[in-house]
């Protein structure tokens, strides 16, 4: 059987504005500070900070036992879903990283 040729891609259209290099702006992935302190394209330090914080107080608050309750699931069907879905995802997974103290492995 022949190999099927297949059209190439076109290439991409010209860009209509500037690089982010000759307008002094970080673009995404630049990985450099804004001028307003944000780092774009690798995240937002006030972000982080904010959702640190927020992390903290729900924790401190001693809501996370009533809030996994919630989310625990209500029925066997819900379960059986539950549990396909976390197989389905580990058969995409390379596996644990040995080097990870956050990943410890899992009791099966």
């Amino acid at each position: 059987m022949k190999p099927v040729k297949t059209p190439r891609a076109k290439s991409p259209a010209p860009l209509t504005s500037a690089p982010a290099e000759s307008t002094g702006s970080t673009g995404p992935g630049s990985g450099e500070r804004a001028s307003n302190g944000d780092v774009q394209g690798e995240g937002d330090y006030e972000a982080a900070r904010r959702y640190g914080e927020s992390v903290r107080t729900f924790v401190k608050a001693g809501k996370v036992r009533q809030a996994a309750a919630d989310a625990a699931p209500k029925t066997a069907q819900e379960q059986a879903a539950l549990t396909d879905a976390e197989r389905e995802g580990e058969a995409h997974s390379k596996g644990e990283d040995p080097a990870s103290r956050h990943s410890p492995p899992r009791k099966r």
